[in-house]
């Protein structure tokens, strides 16, 4: 299951099934942002830096919501 890791410091496990999903999770277009160690990608918002989203504090490199989701998932 896909984890979402919010700006206010909460996280969520959540379905994602499509696109559609993952582009509501980071609030709008998704970008593949990186991989972990695991396989999994990091997904972001695309444009999270251009619309002065807030630093993610789980992912401090990164602004706006983060989506860590399996191969599998983002399929």
């Amino acid at each position: 299951m896909a984890r979402i890791f919010r700006t206010d410091g909460t996280t969520e496990e959540a379905q994602m099934t499509d696109l559609s999903h993952f582009q509501t999770a980071v609030g709008g277009y998704i970008e593949v942002a990186d991989r972990d160690d695991s396989g999994n990608f990091i997904l972001v918002n695309e444009e999270g830096l251009l619309k002065n989203l807030q630093s993610n504090p789980f992912y401090p490199q990164f602004v706006g919501n983060v989506v860590r989701a399996t191969p599998e998932e983002f399929n």
